[in-house]
């Protein structure tokens, strides 16, 4: 009894049901391989009563999901959507669906039913391209640990590595060094992926020790930190006659 108009209202109006409590079946097929969000949409003609039908997505390489959806009493489409998961609403969502071969099926078995008469309608299904995953970036230091004499110097390579189209620019600076020590990147920064070495120069008041240097790299509201470590020696001697 839904007004035929035109957008949501248009959808909802009409819908595909066996009508002999049997399962419906919908294939897709032709869809390029990636993630989707795919929804199905319900509203059967049930007037007083109430319906559940089980929805399934399956196919080749697909996790086989079922949610169940309840249709009920006197709940004809009114503008609204509100999601099913096991309980009463108008449509069903099956999240981060990875797609390789092309397609899938959409089952709707009936269950559950106050009369005499199971019903698992399907009025539309919407299939929506994922997010694809936000740029970021890598980043590693090597060695991870180097041996130097107080007054001495030794350096580190940093990797910045490209994820998801990263592109940025990420600059780079240290943390934890000992007294009397310095570090200095060249170059300051990596743009995309690419190294850079960290120069550290020790003076003979640096302290003997073994301390962690902690390597951060900066984009935007992007950060990510490595570690190395800086062993300062107790300077040595060696004898021979």
């Amino acid at each position: 009894s839904i007004t035929d108009q035109a957008g949501n209202f248009r959808m909802m109006r009409g819908y595909l049901d066996t009508g002999n409590a049997h399962p419906s079946s919908v294939s897709v097929s032709g869809l390029r391989a990636g993630t989707y969000n795919i929804y199905v949409y319900v509203d059967g003609d049930n007037a007083t009563a109430s319906h559940t039908g089980v929805y399934q997505l399956s196919g080749s390489g697909i996790t086989t999901t079922s949610v169940s959806l309840t249709d009920a009493p006197n709940t004809n489409f009114n503008g609204t959507f509100t999601q099913a998961n096991n309980s009463s609403g108008n449509y069903v969502q099956f999240s981060g669906i990875s797609i390789t071969a092309s397609g899938f099926t959409v089952t709707a078995t009936p269950g559950a039913t106050s009369n005499s008469n199971p019903r698992a309608p399907v009025n539309g299904i919407q299939i929506i391209p994922a997010a694809p995953p936000a740029p970021d970036f890598t980043l590693s230091a090597t060695p991870s640990s180097q041996t130097v004499n107080p007054g001495g110097n030794t350096s580190y390579t940093v990797n910045v590595g490209a994820l998801n189209g990263f592109t940025g620019s990420v600059a780079l600076s240290v943390s934890g060094l000992p007294a009397g020590a310095s570090g200095l990147f060249s170059p300051t920064s990596v743009t995309g992926s690419g190294s850079a070495t960290l120069n550290v120069t020790t003076t003979t008041s640096t302290p003997i020790g073994s301390p962690t240097l902690t390597i951060t790299g900066t984009s935007g509201s992007l950060s990510h930190t490595a570690t190395v470590t800086l062993v300062v020696n107790t300077p040595n001697f060696t004898l021979s006659a």
